[in-house]
């Protein structure tokens, strides 16, 4: 969870930093990325298809938080059809301090410790921080799923995507190759031949 506890002193004083995902590929232009207008949002992310409430414990006190969806809906946790993929992160350290972010991941941390909140990692905790605000960015810039083999966001996701992710057990790099989608364009970026990959793989 680095990527949250940046400063701009951190960065050479840069207002603006970019998390990108191991498990990617980046084909688009990242300027365009670093120049996109945030409209005061601490957080630009392109969006999961699936709903919140499947990272969600059943906790009532979740009905409290109330989010704030980036057609401007106000909901509970519960009733958002999507959230933020962050596996590609565009974060304006400003905002992030001024709208005290880190802070309200703090308290939801402790509150998680006390009564289950969510149900993998902190990652949601820092979505419902945020209140579900963020800025969405389009599909193209984090065409996920693609170790999952579940879902194709778009057609020719693989040719025109500008960010792949291989989220999911499937990596193009290692034994879950089979269960993985768009192996042809990570291939293209494969700076280890194929015939010498098993052996890397088996390095101590």
């Amino acid at each position: 969870y680095a990527r949250y506890y940046l400063n701009p002193a951190d960065v050479d004083g840069h207002q603006r930093v970019i998390w990108i995902d191991s498990d990617t590929i980046v084909r688009g232009d990242v300027q365009e990325l670093y120049d996109w207008d945030l409209k005061g949002q601490a957080v630009a992310a392109a969006s999961y298809w699936e709903p919140l409430k499947n990272y969600l414990c059943t906790n009532p006190r979740l009905n409290k938080i109330k989010m704030k969806t980036p057609e401007g809906k106000y909901m509970t946790p519960f009733q958002v059809k999507k959230h933020l993929n962050n596996g590609l992160l565009v974060i304006d350290l400003y905002q992030m301090q001024r709208q005290r972010i880190l802070q309200k991941w703090h308290a939801l941390l402790i509150s998680h410790e006390l009564q289950c909140l969510w149900v993998q990692g902190g990652d949601q905790g820092f979505y419902l921080a945020l209140n579900g605000e963020y800025e969405e960015l389009p599909n193209v810039w984090n065409v996920g799923y693609l170790g999952k083999q579940e879902y194709h966001r778009y057609n020719d996701a693989c040719q025109n995507g500008k960010m792949l992710h291989w989220n999911g057990s499937g990596k193009p790099y290692n034994e879950g190759r089979s269960a993985s989608l768009c192996v042809d364009q990570f291939d293209m970026f494969d700076v280890v031949a194929m015939q010498n990959k098993g052996e890397c793989l088996r390095l101590p």
